[in-house]
């Protein structure tokens, strides 16, 4: 047994805090749980949204950078980020997203739609009767549609069998039935991978996302 739990939290770039902080408190729903800046760039802003106690695995944050120009991603880059939602709440949500003006797509998966600064997000119905451990109270989303957790996302590389080796041996990942899908012991979060083609560098911008970062059981199941 591996000890990964999951994702701990997601972090990308985002160009207005006003923007990013209306979007994701008043159209998703969730809590702004920290408003700090980054360790090593003091005069940069670092936004934390997630659910009322801010628990790991539902963390989303951003670095604001107001001159942040367009993000083009090309090759070895993060691309969409799966959100679990209660069973039956996509149709609620593509009508909310609808009244503030987002547009959706349904696919065979979930949800698919961007936020203000285009970063692409997928909402996904939970197979059980899961929905969310510490729901938020400062939005009209009712407790029954609200965000679970993050469940996934989708990384676009260029060498897709060294980093499945890379997910295999040293992260103890399991491929699942879908290729190029992996999945902890648990099965409560995926990483897929995708082949990027593109022989140009990906250049961070707005809507980005900078890194991910994964919780273990213990500092000793890290460690091993």
């Amino acid at each position: 047994m591996s000890g990964l739990l999951g994702i701990h939290h997601i972090s990308a770039f985002t160009k207005s805090k006003q923007e990013n902080h209306f979007f994701y408190t008043k159209v998703l729903g969730l809590r702004l749980v920290k408003n700090t800046v980054n360790q090593e760039h003091t005069h940069i802003r670092h936004l934390f949204y997630g659910d009322y106690t801010g628990s790991p695995g539902t963390l989303l944050t951003f670095f604001e950078l107001p001159r942040a120009g367009q993000s083009y991603l090309e090759n070895n880059y993060f691309s969409t980020v799966s959100l679990l939602v209660p069973k039956g709440a996509l149709p609620y949500w593509k009508d909310r997203l609808e009244s503030y003006e987002v547009q959706s797509t349904l696919d065979d998966e979930g949800l698919i739609f961007t936020d203000p600064d285009h970063m692409p997000l997928r909402f996904v119905e939970a197979g059980g009767e899961e929905t969310a451990d510490y729901p938020t109270n400062h939005s009209s989303v009712p407790v029954e549609k609200q965000f679970i957790r993050i469940l996934g996302i989708d990384i676009a590389v260029e060498n897709t069998e060294k980093e499945g080796r890379f997910l295999a041996e040293w992260l103890k990942m399991e491929e699942m039935e879908t290729p190029l899908e992996f999945t902890n012991e648990a099965r409560t979060f995926f990483l897929r991978l995708e082949q990027s083609t593109s022989g140009k560098p990906t250049r961070f911008g707005k809507g980005a996302i900078d890194h991910l970062a994964l919780s273990y059981e213990s500092l000793n199941e890290l460690e091993t």
